[in-house]
């Protein structure tokens, strides 16, 4: 047998293909029902026990992923389609009917962090990790599998983001890095004996936004006791296409809003010729009106 190997391809979401995925994984999660008896030493009998596959992805398109899935996620609509792209042997890409595909009829697709850091050399600083959950209709597997298949048209990726400031209640912090933790807990069911889940859906929410800066001067601000804060901002800005970055009257970065949070500082350390970093975690928090986290992915940087 030849030797093959394929590398990640795009993915389809109810129809649309996304050419901006970074990284791509794909975990059947089965759990076997091995069982035996009577004294035997040996299995006699191996079966499907429960099925979760999950696909996990990242993306640099953040105002394209953010603005489809929002804070809590997006229900499937027809369909998520993965593809493998297959390579060729001393060549590039296998043409059509080469590729595999799996298919997902049915579940939600959710936001599972956004980081970016000053200068990690990573596409355009800016990375969103999606996870997909599937379900079954009660009778059928929750994902099919295909192979020799051809790849749809895949769009050029050029929606490429960077770190941004921190508007801490008004003031501007100058930040290093940021990780924002959407912080969704998901709920997962079956029933009736069928090894597959057939519900799935948001069972709590709780963000975070953890971040990094060498000012120390912050410290006063945070206090031993923490800091509670209004109007926390976080913005990712928009790189330009052969260029530099745009503008920050442009309206085309990504902003997320915290209305209330507590935020507190971590451990400071520093060593002989190092640097000491100050890493801070604001906890968004739900004032009973607001969405806990307000996602704008076309906006100025004010």
């Amino acid at each position: 047998m030849a030797q093959i190997a394929y590398t990640q391809g795009p993915i389809d979401i109810d129809g649309t293909a996304y050419g901006s995925i970074q990284s791509l994984n794909f975990d059947p999660a089965i759990q076997s029902l091995i069982l035996s008896g009577a004294g035997l030493i040996n299995p006699t009998f191996a079966g499907l026990q429960s099925g979760r596959p999950a696909v996990t992805f990242t993306t640099t398109a953040i105002d394209t992923f953010l603005a489809l899935l929002g804070a809590t996620g997006h229900a499937i609509a027809t369909s998520v389609i993965v593809y493998f792209t297959q390579k060729v042997n001393e060549g590039v890409n296998a043409g059509a009917t080469s590729h595999v595909k799996l298919t997902i009829g049915n579940g939600l697709v959710i936001p599972v962090s956004l980081t970016a850091s000053q200068g990690d050399g990573s596409p355009g600083n800016a990375v969103l990790e999606c996870q997909v959950f599937a379900t079954s209709d009660g009778t059928n597997s929750p994902l099919t599998i295909a192979v020799s298949q051809s790849l749809p048209a895949i769009p050029v990726n050029n929606e490429v983001f960077s770190l941004a400031k921190l508007d801490y209640g008004g003031a501007d912090w100058d930040i290093e890095s940021a990780t924002l933790n959407f912080g969704l807990d998901i709920l997962q069911q079956g029933s009736n004996g069928i090894p597959w889940d057939q519900f799935v859906a948001v069972r709590t929410q709780q963000p975070t936004l953890e971040i990094i800066t060498s000012d120390l001067d912050l410290l006063a601000t945070l206090t031993n006791n923490g800091d509670s804060i209004d109007d926390v901002i976080q913005y990712f800005r928009r790189k330009t296409q052969r260029g530099t970055h745009d503008t920050d009257v442009t309206e085309s970065h990504v902003k997320i809003t915290i209305a209330e949070a507590f935020a507190t500082a971590g451990a400071v350390s520093s060593d002989q010729g190092g640097e000491a970093k100050l890493p801070v975690t604001i906890q968004p928090i739900f004032d009973g009106t607001n969405a806990i986290l307000v996602i704008d992915p076309n906006a100025a940087i004010a």
